[in-house]
């Protein structure tokens, strides 16, 4: 998460008029942005059922908890937060959020 907020924070600087198109763009044409969301989740599906089939995640539906994770880090990567990835606490914002997932997601050890 904290990758994805860098590269999307480092879009806004770079090239704000660039990333206000992006968001513009996106918007008209959804289907684009459905199949980018789509891609985003079969990338995070395909984490969590690994995760899963080594014992490190319990998730009984890995599709369903990317779902949740996607939706429970939206604040770090969706564009309707866009003005929010500059406030100073962000970055622990994600610490928390991450740590609170992960903890969640982590399968308790074996007795």
């Amino acid at each position: 998460m904290h990758a994805v907020l860098a590269r999307k924070q480092a879009k806004i600087r770079e090239d704000p008029e660039l990333f206000a198109a992006h968001g513009i763009l996106a918007a008209a044409h959804s289907s684009v942005a459905t199949d980018h969301v789509a891609d985003l989740l079969g990338q995070l599906t395909a984490i969590i059922a690994d995760g899963a089939a080594d014992g490190s995640f319990r998730a009984e539906d890995a599709e369903a908890t990317a779902r949740v994770v996607f939706n429970a880090t939206a604040k770090f990567h969706h564009l309707a937060h866009a003005a929010e990835w500059h406030d100073p606490g962000i970055r622990a914002e994600v610490d928390e959020v991450c740590s609170l997932l992960l903890d969640g997601l982590h399968a308790p050890a074996s007795p």
